[in-house]
C-alpha cells in the first residue's frame, strides 16, 4: 500500500477544495429554499398586523434566552415600526419602557432590606458623578404614577 504523507501543499489544496464543495452545496439549498418561496403568496394585511402587535413579548422572551439575536430582532422591531407608523413607535416604546419600570421596581424592592439608612420608603439613585439624580417611592409599579426623570 501506498500510505505517503500528505505535503502542506497538497492539504491546503484539499481543504480549499472541500470548502468550495461546501459552499457550493449551501448556495444550491438557498436557492432551493427561495424557489419555495418566491410562488408564496403574501401574508394578508391584517396578518401581518396581528404579528407586529403581539411580537414584542417574545421578542423579549427570545433576547432573555439568546441575547446574541440583540441585532436581528433591532431590525424586526424596526422594520415594524416603518411599516406600521408613529403611532406603533410610541406603542412599542411605551411596551419597553414598562417591562423596562417594572424589572427596576423588582430590583428597588429586593435591595430595600440592604439600605441602611433610615429611609425605608425612598431609594435614592444617583448619577454615575455622585450627583444626586431623583429617588423614586417604592410600591408603585405603575411608571405612570411618577414624574419623567
Amino acid at each position: 500500500m501506498d500510505q505517503r504523507a500528505e505535503s502542506p501543499e497538497e492539504a491546503a489544496c484539499r481543504k480549499e477544495e472541500e470548502e468550495r464543495r461546501a459552499r457550493e452545496r449551501q448556495e444550491e439549498e438557498e436557492a432551493k429554499c427561495l424557489e419555495k418561496f418566491e410562488g408564496a403568496e403574501p401574508l394578508e394585511a391584517a396578518e401581518l398586523l396581528a404579528f407586529t402587535d403581539s411580537m414584542l413579548p417574545g421578542c423579549s422572551q427570545l433576547l432573555d434566552e439568546l441575547p446574541d439575536t440583540v441585532y436581528r430582532v433591532c431590525d424586526l422591531i424596526m422594520t415594524a415600526i416603518k411599516r406600521n407608523g408613529a403611532a406603533y413607535r410610541d406603542s412599542v416604546l411605551k411596551q419597553v419602557v414598562k417591562q423596562v419600570w417594572e424589572a427596576a421596581d423588582v430590583l428597588i424592592k429586593a435591595a430595600l432590606p440592604l439600605t441602611t439608612s433610615g429611609h425605608q420608603n425612598r431609594v435614592r439613585v444617583d448619577q454615575p458623578n455622585g450627583h444626586f439624580a431623583s429617588s423614586f417611592q417604592l410600591g408603585h409599579s405603575d411608571p405612570s404614577a411618577h414624574p419623567p426623570l
